[in-house]
C-alpha cells in the first residue's frame, strides 16, 4: 500500500550526496522530502489502530514521524548537531514500540540501537530510550535480520542490564524485546509485546 523511491543526488566534490524521496500511496506520490545525506534504511511505514504512520529522517541527525493518511509531517526529533544517526528502523506490530539502530555523529564503527516509544506518535511524539546501554549490532548487520517476529518473549531488563556479555552482543530478538525498561509483564501486554 505505502511505499518510497530513493533517488540518489550527486552533490560537487567536498558536499555528501543527498537523496530525494518519494512516497506512494498504491502507485500515486503523496509526499516528497530531501534527505540530506543516503537514504540507509531511513523509511518505515507501520499501522497502529487503523492510522498510518512513517518514521523517517529527512536529516541525518534526527528522526521525524509522517502521517501517511494526511500527507503531512507530524513532529518527532529536530536535528541536533553532534546527534543521534538513525541509518535504520523497526516498529512492532503493535504500532507502539520500536527500534531504531543508528550512531552518535562521528561515531560509526558500530550501529547502536535504541529503543523507540511511539505511544503518542499521534500527537507527534517519539521517545528515544537508550535502555540497552549502547548494545550495538555486530558487524554492522542488518537491525531487521536480528528481529524475528514469532518470537516474543517477556523478559525482565533487570536480569539483563548488569551483565558483562550486554554490551558485545551480536543482537538477537530475545534481548530486543525488553522494550520499556524494568516495565510489568501488564504494561508490556497493553502494548502488545507478548504473546
Amino acid at each position: 500500500m505505502f511505499s518510497y523511491e530513493a533517488e540518489k543526488i550527486q552533490n560537487e566534490d567536498g558536499y555528501w550526496d543527498t537523496t530525494h524521496v518519494k512516497v506512494f500511496k498504491n502507485d500515486i506520490v503523496i509526499f516528497e522530502y530531501d534527505r540530506n545525506y543516503q537514504m540507509l534504511n531511513t523509511f518505515c511505514a507501520f499501522k497502529q489502530g487503523d492510522r498510518n504512520f512513517a518514521l523517517y529522517s529527512p536529516d541525518y541527525t534526527g528522526t521525524r514521524i509522517l502521517d501517511l493518511d494526511n500527507a503531512v509531517d507530524i513532529g518527532g526529533d529536530d536535528p541536533e548537531e553532534g546527534g543521534f544517526c538513525p541509518v535504520e528502523f523497526w516498529v512492532h506490530p503493535s504500532g507502539v514500540s520500536g527500534l531504531i539502530a543508528g550512531c552518535i555523529w562521528g561515531d560509526d564503527w558500530a550501529w547502536h540501537v535504541e529503543h523507540l516509544d511511539l505511544t503518542q506518535v499521534e500527537k507527534g511524539g517519539i521517545i528515544r530510550e537508550d535502555i540497552f546501554e549502547y548494545v550495538h549490532l555486530g558487524s554492522k548487520q542488518s537491525l531487521a535480520d536480528c528481529i524475528h517476529n514469532s518470537e516474543i518473549y517477556p523478559i525482565d531488563w533487570e536480569d539483563f542490564k548488569d551483565k558483562d556479555y550486554y554490551q558485545d552482543i551480536e543482537v538477537d530478538y530475545q534481548l530486543l524485546t525488553v522494550v520499556r525498561g524494568s516495565t510489568t509483564l501488564k504494561e508490556k501486554n497493553k502494548w502488545g509485546l507478548t504473546n
